[in-house]
């Protein structure tokens, strides 16, 4: 694939146009980083787009009194943009140079030993594994955690149940089924027998303080749920750089409220001990009979991160219900730490319409099963498909897997969602099966064609006569700040939606840009270049939003 190297006059004046925004942005204290995102280019210049709406500029950390910052647009012409585009093999890393980087911990997915992945995990763990892809693209280090529910009174309830009720060969034939049957059961139990609610209490009790045989029983159930969890997790294909769990921390529980007991921070209130964050709000860390407290724990997990990982700022991606337990979290990291610790608490939204007939939430497992059946039926039914049947399994794995990711992402996410089946496997609407057409289709048009993608700069005006191809290159041109504003926003419907107008920008195209049959070998050489960018494009934005993006459908 040929280039000739020139000067690069488009992004020489987005990166000066870049430099100057953050200038001012440093002088008047605020994320120079997020006002990248604000740049944006046309057919005629690269511009600044100052932040207008209140929203969208507490979004990006802008203040009110900040949105004062004013740059020259920089002139460019489509020649420009086609030339700097096509000479320069990663155009998505125009500012890779400028962007202050930094060092950060991620937590998502986070399941409770003994229960089946449902949709909720899946919403915590798609979105932060999207987060973790980003921010390592834009260039930070970044530190993916699992922190597995594996501690508390869960396991308490869990073990006095599974003495009473629990089946060896079930356990063995369906291990987390079983557990959860067992889990579901203590809890109703619990409800209304005291004596057995009390003996879950003792258990766990009796845990944190070492017994034996339920160290052991705790080890097993443990055992059983990562194994089934990591089955999921590699079909979802999301990794984790630490697995941790509230377990690894109750030895420094202990240890955190003796230091807080010593420091005369800690105080009683009725038979529960903790931190008064104000006159009245009272954050309980222990317990009368002595056990540790899911927020005792996760201030010690908080406090352990920031002193081995490094890091200064920790991202939680837990849903809206969990808001006060995390701004407790950060207001007790503050009193103990000193602020030295940033809470982010990534919120999204409940998913509705995905729940059984007697009103149960959809397990994951099943919700993947029935995505996939519907892909594999569109793959048999359509008259075009160029995938073999040894491949279905696969390919409709693949297909299935976007088709939730996107209807997952393409939305704010703090907004609760209605599910609809039709509308996450349309072809012909915004949806992942429509991207993933959109690329193969692009894989097939290289394929076709025996001549190799490259650039000639004399067919320019030519090649630039095309409405649908000026539009293409103005959306590719635009893909570094959609990624920052994504970045800033925490928001995947940034990245989504760019997605969508690439695709419809890509369908256009072939229509008109052809190669096949095209007479002039240069412009046929230079469409199949802009095919060839499109494509890189789109791909990265699949991988970035956790897609595998395919070559044939």
């Amino acid at each position: 694939m040929g280039v000739r190297q020139r000067s690069l006059r488009y992004f020489g004046q987005k990166l000066r146009l870049a430099e100057k925004l953050q200038e001012q942005a440093r002088q008047q204290n605020f994320s120079s980083r997020s006002i990248l995102g604000c740049i944006t280019t046309t057919a005629n210049n690269v511009y600044f787009r100052p932040v207008r709406k209140m929203e969208t500029a507490e979004r990006l950390g802008i203040r009110a009194e900040r949105l004062c910052i004013k740059a020259e647009p920089a002139e460019v012409c489509l020649k420009d943009i086609a030339n700097d585009l096509f000479n320069q093999k990663n155009q998505r890393r125009v500012y890779a140079e400028i962007i202050p980087n930094q060092k950060i911990a991620i937590d998502f997915s986070s399941p409770n030993i003994a229960k089946p992945f449902h949709v909720g995990h899946l919403s915590s763990t798609i979105i932060g594994n999207f987060i973790c892809n980003l921010k390592r693209d834009i260039g930070d280090e970044v530190v993916g955690i699992n922190y597995l529910g594996d501690w508390g009174t869960q396991f308490g309830l869990l073990s006095a149940g599974f003495q009473q009720f629990g089946d060896a060969k079930r356990l063995k034939e369906e291990p987390l089924k079983h557990l959860f049957e067992v889990y579901v059961k203590s809890n109703q139990l619990a409800e209304k027998d005291k004596e057995f609610r009390q003996k879950a209490l003792d258990d766990f009790a009796k845990l944190e303080m070492g017994d034996k045989e339920l160290r052991k029983m705790w080890f097993d159930f443990r055992h059983i749920s990562l194994k089934e969890y990591f089955k999921i997790y590699s079909k979802l294909g999301v990794k984790f750089d630490l697995i941790q769990g509230e377990s690894s921390f109750h030895i420094d529980s202990q240890e955190l409220i003796s230091t807080l007991r010593k420091q005369r921070f800690l105080e009683e209130n009725r038979d529960l001990q903790g931190l008064y964050l104000s006159e009245d709000t009272f954050v309980p860390l222990m317990k009368s009979n002595g056990s540790s407290l899911y927020m005792t724990r996760d201030i010690c997990a908080a406090i352990s991160r920031h002193k081995q990982l490094n890091v200064n700022t920790l991202y939680y991606v837990v849903d809206n219900a969990q808001a006060k337990h995390f701004s407790d979290l950060q207001k007790c990291l503050d009193k103990i730490m000193k602020g030295s610790i940033r809470i982010v608490h990534v919120k999204f939204g409940r998913i509705k319409g995905l729940s059984t007939r007697d009103g149960q939430v959809v397990l994951l497992d099943d919700l993947i099963e029935e995505a996939q059946l519907r892909a594999l039926k569109g793959m048999q039914e359509a008259n075009t498909t160029r995938v073999s049947p040894e491949e279905y399994d696969k390919i409709s794995l693949d297909l299935a897997l976007t088709a939730l990711y996107v209807n997952m992402l393409k939305t704010r996410r703090q907004k609760n969602e209605t599910f609809d089946w039709e509308k996450c496997f349309s072809l012909k609407g915004d949806s992942g099966i429509s991207l993933q057409y959109c690329h193969a289709r692009l894989c097939s048009i290289r394929e076709a064609n025996e001549i190799e993608p490259n650039y000639h700069e004399e067919v320019l005006d030519e090649f630039l006569q095309d409405s649908h191809v000026c539009e293409a290159l103005i959306l590719l041109s635009q893909m570094e700040e959609c990624l920052l504003r994504s970045d800033a926003t925490l928001e995947s419907s940034e990245l989504v939606q760019y997605l969508f107008k690439l695709g419809h920008a890509i369908n256009k195209a072939v229509k008109t840009a052809r190669v096949a049959n095209e007479k002039n070998f240069k412009l046929a050489e230079t469409r199949l270049m802009l095919f060839d960018r499109l494509k890189e494009s789109l791909a990265h934005g699949l991988k970035l939003i956790g897609a595998r993006p395919l070559t044939k459908m």
